[in-house]
């Protein structure tokens, strides 16, 4: 029963916080071909897509097209599969996990921690595309008591959820101390 609430939450996406920064959408990284839903969506800071262009210059954000067909159904503006942004440190500043794809046509989760004025970031997990798709959601999960089949861990911070609906497989991240930590529930 828990492994299935467990997915089931894993089935909504995060709630995104609107940016008022007056440059929100790198053009190099989405494009005016991609979904019209798409160009609207102004929820990444503009100063974390500047830290990609220059840090990770070999990425980029997925198109919509990229994903598969049935969640792109779904998509909203406050609701995007390849973002979410909460406190996952406890530092009380806003970090933000992000799918990013590579010029080789693989996909990667990173999470970019706010620090100071800059950022860390950290790689958290690789994916290959499924029939040229990717099936992969970001949301955050909720801080609290995370229970797994042998597992029950009291995560101090919001964490993040990556499902990979194509194979109904989930795994969640949080923050320990300096690192982030993988937790699968099933």
């Amino acid at each position: 029963m828990l492994i299935v609430l467990f997915i089931c939450s894993n089935l909504v996406c995060c709630k995104n916080h609107t940016n008022t920064s007056s440059n929100p959408v790198n053009a190099n990284s989405i494009s005016k071909k991609d979904s019209t839903n798409l160009k609207d969506i102004n929820v990444i800071p503009s100063e974390l897509l500047a830290f990609i262009n220059e840090k990770l210059s070999n990425y980029r954000i997925p198109r919509i097209d990229e994903y598969n067909s049935d969640w792109v159904k779904f998509l909203s503006k406050d609701k995007i599969p390849f973002y979410c942004t909460s406190d996952f440190t406890g530092n009380g500043k806003k970090d933000h996990a992000l799918l990013l794809m590579s010029d080789n046509q693989q996909f990667s989760l990173f999470v970019f921690n706010t620090e100071g004025t800059d950022y860390k970031y950290y790689l958290l997990d690789n994916y290959k595309l499924l029939n040229n798709k990717i099936c992969v959601l970001l949301s955050v999960q909720e801080k609290g008591i995370w229970e797994g089949i042998d597992i029950s861990v009291n995560v101090k911070n919001d964490g993040i959820k990556a499902e990979k609906f194509c194979d109904s497989k989930a795994k969640a991240y949080y923050w320990d101390i300096d690192k982030y930590v993988e937790f699968i529930a099933d």
